[in-house]
């Protein structure tokens, strides 16, 4: 069952339950009060919604009923808070739900959309996918984007978000750590906090 995904935009992208990619089926739906609600499985929708929930939060009508767009392909449940609660659950990588309280989130260390075109290349030169050309499922997607090597152009901008200048005895190396975080720092440092944003609806 999927857990309130209060990290979405954190480090490190990670499905709290993904099935086998080596055997298994991947899901095209989520069931909500034990129906079937087809979904859209490519990776750009999903990514639209995380970005979307990070700059609008679920609190926002216009923002929410792009989300559901974006997600379900024919009908939609009719409670909204379920609705919502089947797209955390294929974000998090299970056709179910179930309430449950998550803990603060982490520090977030990149956007989708601030950073697409760093992710864009790295792909590209990890993988040879170019990401304007394919539709991948969503899973595929995090399972690829999850297991990035280190020595990549988005590793080495996640290091510099995350470094402690203040360990760094060395003033002129603090001064460029300092300089280098300035520079490439989130714009949209709003956390998304998921039953916060459900707690609105209500």
């Amino acid at each position: 069952m999927a857990k309130l995904c209060c990290q979405m935009m954190h480090r490190p992208l990670h499905l709290q339950k993904m099935c086998n990619l080596l055997w298994e089926e991947l899901p095209d739906y989520v069931v909500i009060s034990d129906v079937k609600y087809p979904v859209w499985t490519s990776f750009k929708n999903w990514v639209q919604i995380l970005i979307l929930a990070e700059e609008k939060g679920f609190s926002d009508g216009h923002a929410v009923a792009k989300m559901l767009k974006l997600c379900y392909k024919e009908k939609l449940p009719k409670n909204i808070v379920s609705a919502i609660l089947g797209i955390i659950a294929f974000l998090n990588g299970d056709t179910e739900f179930s309430v449950s309280s998550g803990k603060k989130s982490a520090q977030k260390v990149f956007s989708f959309n601030q950073d697409a075109s760093v992710i864009y290349s790295t792909f590209y030169e990890k993988y040879g996918i170019d990401l304007s050309d394919t539709d991948m499922h969503w899973y595929k997607f995090c399972a690829l984007f999850e297991n990035l090597a280190d020595d990549n152009p988005f590793r080495t901008l996640i290091r510099i978000r995350t470094m402690d200048d203040n360990e760094i005895k060395n003033s002129k190396v603090s001064r460029q750590v300092r300089e280098l975080k300035s520079k490439y720092s989130l714009k949209n440092k709003t956390e998304v906090d998921v039953a916060e944003g459900l707690a609105c609806l209500f």
